[in-house]
């Protein structure tokens, strides 16, 4: 069956978002989705190209969320969602077995923070330490401030099977709006957190040190725009470099770039990465990053037409040219992955105008170019495609 595969009865996160896809040990596919409801669902396929279907679906959590983040370590998938309902704002956690196609944590409350629900403001993201420490961004309690509410960002980790929650990361007592957010792992396993200051709209920074000390909260970029997507981090050399896309003030994507993992680390900003203003949704740019070795291959859609473009950046380098990837669509959703499936293959699950797809780009494997030399013979040199 030809690509795109469409996976039925499957929608993706309104709010801050990623879904994978995800490659298990056993050479299986998945998505982290939303069935009817908007309740978590995970999507399988043994062979991408033809099927998915959901999985352990009787069992599956039920929590109602605008905000949906996935994680791969291993054969587990480590997701966590936020709520923005009359209820409250829940922050949940939950996991699931790609091992044995099953769900295992299932609605575990993190904190349902002290807000009122606003379907525009609520976001979550995860990342994992080498050591299984659980680390979740998300937008938390309201600070009052001479009678109004402002919204801010917390974090909160998971150490064994206890939660330590409500960890302001922002700032208290200011007359600031902060929505989360993207983390990223750095070196050590240094957490950076990337968040947007709504009043003005900054895209702002601060890092979490593996004994869970906070460094500075800095502006990242001083701009209009500021909403981060998701991030990729890679080892250069002895650096650990960190790269997070966002919102421009121009709308286009630009990019935040750590190259030394670190407390207060010196940020650059690559500007204007896409070639054009990028589609925005519910206050999301419709953006995410995927890690190919140590090339950022970067998707997004385009404010006009909603086509998919696609652009890259090696490590050192300068970003490349914006290529078309589709047209004649209308992507509200992209969530993109790398991985090895019959060659390396730029992953991609995306809404296309209400229906939920599958696809995927091919990566060129580097060309051999041979020395031209007499003697002695030379090894091959291979180049970056």
């Amino acid at each position: 069956m030809a690509l795109p595969v469409t996976i039925s009865g499957a929608g993706m996160p309104g709010l801050n978002y990623f879904c994978g896809p995800f490659k298990s040990s056993g050479n299986n596919f998945y998505c982290v989705l939303a069935e009817a409801g908007t309740t978590p669902e995970v999507y399988k396929a043994t062979d991408p190209t033809v099927s998915f279907a959901a999985q352990d679906a009787a069992n599956n959590p039920t929590t109602q969320f605008q905000s949906m983040w996935a994680y791969q370590v291993a054969d587990i998938l480590h997701i966590v969602t936020q709520e923005a309902t009359a209820g409250g704002a829940d922050v949940r956690y939950h996991t699931f077995s790609m091992a044995t196609d099953t769900w295992g944590t299932k609605d575990e409350e993190i904190e349902i923070p002290a807000q009122a629900p606003n379907s525009l403001t609520e976001g979550v993201s995860i990342a994992l330490r080498s050591n299984g420490n659980v680390i979740v961004l998300y937008s938390g309690d309201t600070d009052s401030i001479m009678g109004t509410a402002w919204g801010r960002c917390d974090y909160a980790r998971k150490v064994g099977s206890t939660w330590t929650v409500g960890v302001n990361v922002g700032g208290q007592a200011l007359e600031q709006y902060h929505v989360a957010g993207s983390v990223v792992i750095g070196a050590s396993d240094r957490m950076h957190f990337f968040w947007r200051n709504g009043a003005p709209a900054d895209l702002m920074h601060r890092s979490l040190s593996s004994a869970d000390a906070l460094d500075t909260a800095v502006a990242a970029d001083l701009t209009t725009g500021g909403d981060p997507c998701r991030g990729i981090s890679y080892v250069s050399g002895s650096n650990t470099v960190v790269k997070v896309p966002y919102l421009d003030g121009d709308l286009s994507v630009s990019s935040v770039r750590i190259n030394v993992s670190a407390a207060d680390p010196t940020i650059a900003v690559d500007t204007a990465v896409s070639a054009v203003a990028v589609s925005v949704l519910n206050g999301v740019p419709v953006a995410c990053f995927a890690l190919d070795g140590t090339i950022v291959r970067l998707l997004y859609s385009d404010e006009t037409t909603d086509d998919l473009w696609s652009d890259a950046q090696t490590d050192g380098g300068a970003w490349g040219t914006d290529v078309e990837e589709l047209d004649a669509v209308n992507i509200t959703r992209i969530s993109c992955n790398v991985y090895d499936r019959s060659g390396s293959k730029l992953a991609y699950v995306y809404n296309d105008d209400g229906t939920v797809k599958y696809n995927e780009k091919s990566l060129a494997a580097a060309a051999e170019i041979p020395f031209l030399v007499m003697a002695p013979p030379q090894p091959a040199m291979w180049a970056d495609a």
